[in-house]
Parts: structure tokens; sequence; C-alpha cells
């Protein structure tokens, strides 16, 4: 390693060990350690005579979290530099009973993600989480039990609140595989108009890009539920259910099912939609989601699975619904080796009509190194076409893609 921040051992035959080697920083997680503790792991599993990964560290505690001292050079240059976005965070575990977590991450407007999605930009938050937790007791009736209490304060560079959260949660592991999870808190989000489109100047005449006011605030207290079961290593169950009071519409519509339903929008349309459409006109109201679902494995190859999800938002000034979407997706993948399998997946979407469908064998010998060949099918029922919007009875397909992908990563040598 190129600061000796890990070490790379085999106790026994089949067994690979990773040591944390900072104990004098507490094994402090620095930039290097992250790359050289990820690079072990390939080694590892590229070795097939390996069968175990052991974890370890040297010195009294595992780890101290993230180095201070480099998040803080590292933050300097970042700000010389200009840096679009910066990120810095340290958790504490004491006795496995008591804990805590903290976290500071920061955006500039010009930030972008390299891959996924970014709420939002021009933003700096703060989160802080306590924990407490009995110890764990296999024989007894009430396995374990978790309390965790938690805040968050998001704010823009200029020093306006976007979004401040105070919550916890409470999670218990019961005798016979039974887990369940209970969450509650307050939320209060500010939204800006300059987020959105264009900020109004009365100068100019410039419109802005919220309709009427041009900010929005909500109070949304919120609170779900989770249970999962395991019956055997055969069949397993689980559910999701929760509401959020105060949750904004942002007016964008959601299709041709479910267009804009602000009050300024329904006028426009009344009106006989004269002149342009008005700006958006984000308002309050309530959201309802909901998620069951199981797992069937009857033979250890074989893997199916079956997810029902449930989301609908209503708005609290006019009763209208902004959106009401059901997900049905029907998963199954059979493992013919280590590296080797098949999978069939299914899903539907009644918000959009459509039907995704997907085969694919797949080749996986080693992280970065892998062979695909697949089939993809896309098709509407009772939807609406996506290249015209007219609205099609029955099923109607939109594409299908036969496809092959390969890739290969060249690594650096330990």
């Amino acid at each position: 390693m190129a600061d000796n921040s890990i070490r790379y051992e085999n106790p026994a035959e089949g067994v690979a060990r990773i040591v944390l080697a900072r104990p004098d920083k507490h094994n402090a997680i620095n930039p290097q350690m992250i790359y050289d503790v990820n690079a072990a792991f390939d080694r590892a599993i590229r070795d097939e005579s390996i069968k175990v990964i052991i974890l370890g560290a040297d010195g009294r505690n595992f780890s101290a979290g993230h180095d201070i001292v480099d998040t803080v050079a590292d933050f300097q240059g970042a700000t010389k530099a200009n840096c679009p976005g910066v990120s810095t965070w340290s958790d504490f575990t004491e006795e496995y009973t008591h804990g805590w977590y903290a976290e500071f991450v920061g955006r500039t407007g010009d930030y972008r993600a390299d891959a996924g999605f970014t709420r939002r930009t021009n933003t700096n938050q703060g989160f802080f989480a306590n924990r407490f937790s009995t110890k764990s007791n296999p024989k007894a009736t009430l396995i374990r039990v978790s309390w965790n209490q938690f805040v968050r304060y998001t704010f823009d560079w200029k020093g306006r609140t976007q979004y401040a959260l105070g919550g916890m949660n409470l999670n218990a592991q019961i005798k016979g595989n039974v887990f369940l999870y209970f969450e509650a808190g307050d939320q209060y989000e500010k939204d800006y108009e300059e987020e959105f489109g264009a900020k109004r100047n009365p100068l100019t005449g410039l419109a802005g890009g919220f309709f009427g006011a041009p900010t929005r605030a909500a109070q949304q207290p919120y609170f779900s539920f989770n249970g999962e079961k395991r019956f055997n290593k055969h069949f397993y169950v689980y559910g999701f259910t929760g509401s959020t009071f105060g949750t904004f519409d942002y007016d964008f519509g959601a299709g041709n099912r479910y267009p804009r339903v602000s009050p300024a929008y329904i006028a426009w349309v009344a009106g006989g939609k004269t002149g342009p459409a008005p700006p958006l006109d984000p308002g309050k109201g309530y959201e309802f989601d909901m998620q069951v679902g199981f797992e069937y494995k009857p033979i250890d190859p074989l893997r199916m699975s079956l997810d029902y999800t449930k989301s609908r938002l209503t708005r609290s000034d006019n009763g209208r619904v902004a959106f009401d979407t059901n997900i049905f997706t029907l998963r199954s993948t059979y493992q013919f080796s280590r590296f080797t399998f098949a999978r069939v997946r299914l899903d539907y979407d009644t918000l959009r009509g459509n039907v995704a469908g997907q085969l694919l064998f797949g080749w996986n010998p080693s992280p970065g190194t892998a062979f695909y060949v697949g089939y993809n099918d896309n098709l509407n029922y009772n939807g609406f076409n996506p290249y015209t919007g007219q609205y099609e009875r029955g099923f109607a397909r939109n594409s299908r893609t036969f496809f092959i992908r390969t890739s290969y990563l060249f690594r650096r040598s330990l």
C-alpha cells in the first residue's frame, strides 16, 4: 500500500484478512485507505481460493470515522479551486449500545452528479443522529431494540433556510425472524422560485418562476411503519406504509393521466387556455405511500419475488389528485454458478400504463469484468403513445431490443 494504511493477510487456507492499519490515528479513514480497502477486496474476490473475507483493525478502535485533518485540507483545496461540492462525516460507536453520526455536505449551484439524480444544488446541509440500543440476546423474545434521534438543517449559500427536520425511529428484532420499524418526525420545507425558473424582476417586468408569491413554505409532519418476517429459508414477506402531511405538489403534472392540478392551471384551462400557461403554482398536499411483497426460494439456485408499490398525492387547496401510481414488479433469477446467472423481470406501472420486460443472461467472474446477453420489450397497456400522446386501448408495443454488453476493468497490481 502507498502509506501502509492497511494490511492484506492470509491467516488460514481460504481466508483473507484485510486490516485497517492506522492505530495512531484510531484508523481514521482518509482517501488512500478507501482506495486500498477497495483494491484489497477486489484482490480477495478475484482469488477463487478465498471463501471467507475478514475485515479487522489494529489498535483499540475499529475506526474513528473520517480523517478530519485530511478533510480540512481537502476542503481548503476545494475552496481555492472553486470545487462545486464538498462533504465530510464522522461516526462513533461505544460498546455497541450507543453511538452518533455527524455529516456536513455542501454543493454550489454549479454542482452536477456524475451519475444519478441530484435533488437540489446551491445548498448546504448538516445532519446529526444519536443512537441507543440494547445488547443482542438471541434467546430472548425481544432480541434487540434500537432508538435513533436525528436532526437535519439545510440552507443555501445566501444563508436562507431550505429544509429542517427533527425525528426519531424505533426498530426491534423479535424472536422468529420478525423485524419491526417505526419512524416519525416533523419537517419544514421552503422553496424559492429561482430554483424552478426565473427570479421575478419588477423593474424589467420579468415574470418569476412561480404564480403568485415568489416562495412556498410548509410544515410536513410524517410517520411510517415497516415490518418483515422470514418464515424459513424459502419464504420471506415485507411491508411498508407511510404518510406525509403538507408534501408539496410542485405543479409539474404527471403525464397524460394526471395533468397539472394547481388552481392557476385549472383556471387557465377553464378560460379556454387563452395566452401562455401560468407559471408553476406549488401547493401543499397529503401523500400516502405503501409497499408490500414477498420472496420465494423453492431451491437454492432459484429465487422469485413479487413487489407492489403505491404512491398517491392529493392537493389540500382543491382536493385534486396530483398523481396516483401503482407499480407491480415480478423478478426471477436462476444462479447456474457463482458467476453465471439468468434473470427475468417484468414491471407494470399504472401511471403510464407501461409494461416493461427483460430477459438477461450474465457472466460476471470478477468486479468490472462481465458479459451480458439480453432482450428488452416495452409496451403500453391502455396507455398513451410515447410519440403522439394519443390514447391506445389494449397492448401496443413501444420498442424491443436485443443487446450484448461486455466490460473489462484494468487494475493496477497491489
